[in-house]
């Protein structure tokens, strides 16, 4: 695909969060830093976002405080593109949880994240395969659709 990006990093953030734009900003390459203006984000398909998502070959996200896998990194994973998050606490309580180093690579520190854009930026081929595996786990099974019959399972 035509990448626009080598990565990006789709908030500006609080907390933990805070720190992970600096980290992506040392970069030297073509990067986006921040949020895409739109006037209701809950009621409106940026089309603007998702471009830079999909034209990006690195998303860097991090999930919010006391919060495990938001929208934005759902959103991330089905772009196709690798995705690097900060290490969830419970991945494994999930049904079918997200695998590190297969369906995105999880990052414990920002250390660790600054040495993990350079390593995936010279390593395209397996870049690719874990973006390629991350959106087609995702499409099979985390979809709405999913959570709705997850839910209807549970009642």
């Amino acid at each position: 695909p035509g990448y626009n990006y080598d990565i990006c990093c789709m908030f500006n953030g609080g907390g933990f969060r805070s720190i992970i734009p600096n980290i992506v900003n040392k970069y030297q390459g073509k990067k986006y830093i921040g949020r895409v203006d739109c006037p209701n984000r809950y009621g409106v398909v940026s089309i603007e976002y998702f471009k830079i998502l999909k034209t990006s070959k690195i998303i860097v996200t991090a999930n919010p405080s006391n919060w495990e896998g938001d929208f934005r990194l759902w959103e991330a994973l089905l772009m196709g593109n690798l995705v690097l998050c900060d290490k969830m606490l419970l991945p494994s309580k999930i049904k079918y949880p997200l695998e590190n180093i297969k369906h995105l690579v999880y990052y414990s520190s920002s250390q660790e994240l600054e040495y993990l854009i350079n390593y995936y930026m010279n390593n395209e081929n397996e870049r690719i395969k874990i973006g390629k595996e991350g959106r087609e786990y995702v499409l099979k099974y985390h979809k709405f659709s999913d959570r709705v019959d997850e839910v209807i399972d549970n009642l």
